[in-house]
């Protein structure tokens, strides 16, 4: 390493630039410096290396000072390839500071990066490493991955410069879009032996780069397990060096690492491995109070939660309880951050319903720290009470809600008061409960009861006449305690307006009830209370007292300078005049249609829908049941069942629906056979919230019987409908589902038959296909049932509004009239080359464009082995069917190309052209090269994994 230097040059400046009094001062300084800089590298004098680095130190301090530095990249790129570790360093540094992932440039780099990679030189391979991990972006992913590689697993390389390798590589492997960068067939079992290492950082290292790995999919590094348990061993038994001790812990931070790293396997197969791993987490689990520093207790703290997810991970029954205990434990210490570190733990453990379950013993103490004086505790434990309510304990959950608000932080009142509302909303034990409840919960809330909760209220009332009654007599009662608020009245003067002729209440008394509040009102409520009053006087007498009231009211108020009250009571004057037309226009009100609930709307619109930072491990996404069930449940029945409200959040955004349509005679698509589907383990389907369309009866039924499987591959219908334009969707055992396709360019035309095999009706609860910012789709609607072995065809138009490499899904959700039931998400076959067309251009025109396109992302390149040994014309007439026009050219070995355009329409006509080259190999004729370049990174990558899937 070299020593460091006495930049005095660099000092000066520095000091001249601090010594400044003004902004402008200061930005004279600079651009004096700058000029002088620029002057002496365009001079014809060359400079020395103390010169070279000097200027490059001041444009980097320049630069860190917020001013644009137009030039000195060069400067510093050639200084990447000096040849000591002096000029080296600066070149490194400098060009770190200039250069981002996304820039041209770096290109310029890459072989000088790649030189340091593969020198004997540590200290250089620390400099492109460094440099690779902080400005390196797909390109050096697919570039420089393998010589990272190479540098990782060298067993003679030093430790501090293996630990960097592993961390620039995950670094690069964030960074690629091919996720095969490191392929687990070959590095499964390399990994595992590297982390076989003696030396703690260089495991610190691979431990990490091994959680990014298995973070995506773990398949096929379950060999690591066992070395993952050793670890955990070695750091029991306290076997590493006193630098890597933590107030007295053995190297927490791995061992962190190490306990999340497990929680993506599944339980390990071996029941050695398996009781030693128990062992080790019994041992973590089994700790002691909290100690005085704090700084050991945060490090064991971490180890234990990490540890409980473990525990939870492998589904032990002796584990679990213990798991419990101790978070419900950790519950009642004074110390606020653990209290809060338990919370949010059991919040995420509670995703798995062995935990979800155990902890419902335990809300007590959930409900008690709703009490603390932290406010963000108090959150976390609403947040926790919200997702582990059930339809058993909502109801004291609720009444706790309700007595916390009085005595909540006003700043999060208005959170409280809306989760309570969706608790009541999803498990009311009957109607009445949930209007009492809701009443007294507008009540308590005062200005933080917002308008979405007696919208709720009226929701329900207005669907189930029986309960109209109820309502009245209900809101006239609290009228009378004199307890009422602005958000209340607006709901009471709806509930009385609309249905006050059902309470055995006169009507005058109600509108003295109500006018009592009237002049304290704001203009929206006062415009409520004036269609209310208006509805009263219309169920009066026109010479009654009631009458002459109102009407004095309404010219009263015509004189308002608020214009809606004015305007209302103006129209509702002159409506007065005319008995029968008021009759009319004033009649009760319909039902309310909304589809969604407006509390999860709003909770929606509050909290957002957006995922963990952190990928969650795989055996919390498994302990979720599917639920495709997005249509809300109808006003007009009450459920119990429980719903999960995540997915009732979720499912808030719009869908693309399809029209009711008659069945119609068509070229039959559908051969209705008799296969037996294979079954599997039941699979519950959640009901539905009190707001909107309930399925509770369909839900239970469906709880009871196991899920339909295909008969067939789905991905192998799929792949055959990419290089055809009718064919078979999905069949199972009760469905069909065949589609055609038709259009050209930006404009397709999908027809779907669906056809109910069963010899009875097929009742289909959802047949949608989820929004996406590429399509612009419109569908008709599908009806509720199929008749048995009849077929129905629904018609669709596509637009393709932006390139895209994600395929469009449609959601089928049915129930059998025997009780088997079927929910899936099928991609559907519109790859982008259902939306190319073919052209044929001259053959230098493809080099000259071939040779254009120079690297990734734009162009491609992958081998494939292919299953059988495709002949040429084979692989020709599989590139005319994805509408590419063949192009006889040379490009230095036998190959088969062609070329098509992509066309695209959002707003003005978009076409990209595309261009493909598949070459065999001499040696094998089953493995050749994919290649594919465009203008458009995504159409690349789009365009790759079509020719994939199309050459098996």
């Amino acid at each position: 390493m070299a020593k460091v230097e006495n930049q005095r040059g660099l000092k000066n400046y520095i000091q001249e630039i601090r010594n400044c009094n003004t902004k402008d001062a200061e930005h004279e300084r600079v651009q004096k410096e700058l000029g002088k800089i620029r002057k002496k590298y365009t001079s014809n004098k060359p400079l020395s290396s103390y010169d070279k680095r000097k200027y490059l130190w001041k444009l980097m301090y320049t630069k860190m000072l917020g001013y644009d530095v137009e030039f000195g990249h060069k400067q510093a790129m050639d200084m990447m390839a000096a040849t000591t570790y002096a000029e080296k360093q600066v070149g490194y540094v400098v060009c770190g500071m200039f250069l981002s992932e996304n820039d041209e440039l770096l290109r310029l780099v890459i072989n000088s990066v790649r030189s340091d990679l593969l020198s004997r030189n540590e200290a250089f391979q620390c400099l492109a490493l460094d440099f690779t991990a902080n400005v390196g972006g797909p390109e050096f992913a697919q570039l420089l991955a393998a010589d990272v590689l190479n540098v990782m697993a060298h067993g003679a390389t030093r430790p501090i410069v293996r630990k960097k390798a592993a961390l620039c590589l995950l670094r690069l492997l964030r960074k690629s879009p091919d996720d095969q960068l490191l392929s687990a067939k070959d590095w499964g079992s390399k990994m595992a032996a590297l982390l076989e290492e003696t030396d703690l950082g260089v495991l610190l290292g691979l431990t990490t780069l091994l959680l990014g790995i298995v973070s995506r999919n773990y398949e096929g590094y379950e060999a690591c397990i066992p070395r993952l348990v050793e670890i955990l061993e070695r750091l029991r038994e306290k076997d590493v060096p006193q630098d890597y001790t933590y107030y007295g812990l053995p190297s927490p931070w791995l061992e962190v690492k190490v306990l999340r790293a497990l929680q993506y396997f599944p339980a390990p197969e071996n029941p050695e491995m398996l009781k030693r791993l128990r062992e080790i987490l019994k041992q973590i689990l089994s700790v002691n109070d909290p100690v005085k520093n704090p700084n050991k207790n945060n490090a064991a703290h971490a180890i234990v939660f990490e540890a409980a997810a473990v525990a939870v991970s492998i589904e032990d029954e002796e584990l679990t309880p213990l798991v419990v205990n101790l978070m419900v434990r950790f519950l009642t210490v004074r110390e606020s951050n653990l209290k809060y570190l338990a919370l949010e733990n059991i919040n995420r453990l509670s995703q798995s319903w062995q935990i979800s379950k155990a902890i419902s013993q335990h809300r007590k103490t959930i409900i008690a720290c709703m009490s603390d004086a932290d406010s963000s505790i108090t959150g976390v434990a609403l947040n926790l009470l919200f997702t582990t309510a059930n339809k058993d304990t909502a109801g004291e959950i609720v009444e706790e809600l309700l007595t916390a608000i009085e005595r909540s932080d006003y700043s999060m009142r208005e959170e409280l008061v809306l989760k309570a509302a969706i608790l009541a909303e999803r498990f009311p034990p009957s109607p009445e409960w949930y209007v009492n409840v809701m009443l007294r919960l507008i009540l308590c809330a005062g200005d933080a009861s917002s308008n979405e909760i007696w919208h709720s209220i009226l929701h329900l009332v207005s669907a189930k006449k029986e309960l109209q009654a109820h309502a009245v007599e209900k809101v006239t009662k609290i009228l009378q305690e004199d307890v009422a608020n602005e958000v209340f009245l607006q709901c009471a003067a709806y509930i009385v307006g609309e249905y006050g002729r059902q309470s055995s209440m006169e009507t005058m008394d109600q509108f003295n009830l109500l006018h009592q509040y009237y002049h304290s009102l704001s203009p929206e409520a006062k415009a409520m209370f004036l269609n209310c009053y208006e509805k009263m006087r219309c169920r009066s007498d026109a010479d009654s007292e009631l009458a002459k009231k109102i009407d004095d009211l309404m010219a009263y108020e015509s004189k308002s300078i608020d214009p809606e009250v004015q305007q209302r009571a103006v129209e509702y004057s002159s409506l007065c005049s005319n008995h029968n037309i008021a009759e009319i226009a004033l009649q009760t009100l319909p039902p309310w249609e909304m589809k969604k609930s407006v509390l999860l709307r709003k909770l929606v619109g509050n909290e957002g829908t957006s995922e963990e930072a952190r990928e969650q491990p795989a055996w919390l996404d498994s302990s979720k049941e599917p639920n495709f069930d997005t249509e809300p449940p109808e006003p007009s029945e009450i459920t119990d069942a429980h719903v999960d409200s995540t997915a009732a959040i979720n499912d808030d955004s719009k869908e693309v629906s399809m029209e009711p349509q008659q069945p119609v005679q068509v070229l039959d698509l559908l051969d209705f056979g008799n296969d037996e589907s294979s079954e599997i383990p039941d699979e519950a389907i959640n009901g539905s919230s009190i707001i909107g369309e309930t399925q509770a009866t369909v839900a239970e039924e469906v709880r009871q019987t196991s899920k339909t499987e295909p008969i067939e591959d789905i991905d192998a219908w799929l792949a055959s409908l990419y290089t055809s334009m009718s064919g078979i969707l999905y069949e199972d055992s009760n469905m069909q589902i065949g589609l055609k396709i038709r259009g050209k360019m930006s404009n397709l035309e999908i027809d779907f038959f669906v056809g109910n095999k069963t010899e009875g009706t097929l009742e289909l609860k959802k047949f949608t296909i989820p929004p996406t910012p590429y399509f612009e789709v419109n569908c008709t609607e599908a009806p509720a049932e199929i008749e048995k072995s009849q077929q129905i065809m629904l018609q669709s138009t596509w637009a393709c509004l932006l390139p895209y490499n994600t395929l469009p899904v449609l959601q089928i959700q049915y129930l059998t009239s025997g009780g088997e039931s079927m929910a899936r998400s099928l991609k559907l076959p519109t790859p982008v080359t259902k939306f190319c067309s073919p052209v044929t251009i001259p053959e230098n025109v493809f080099i000259t464009r071939w040779n254009q396109v120079s690297g990734a992302p734009f162009k491609l390149g992958k081998n494939k082995q292919c299953q059988s040994n495709p002949t040429a014309e084979q692989i020709a007439q599989i590139l005319t069917m994805l509408n590419f026009e063949i192009i006889q050219v040379d490009l230095g070995q036998p190959n088969t190309s062609a070329v098509c355009i992509f066309h695209c329409e959002s707003g003005q006509v978009k076409q990209i052209p595309c261009m493909a080259s598949i070459t065999a190999s001499d040696v094998d004729p089953s493995e050749m090269t994919v290649t594919v370049a465009t203008a458009d990174a995504t159409i690349s990558e789009a365009l790759m994994h079509a020719l994939y899937t199309c050459l098996d």
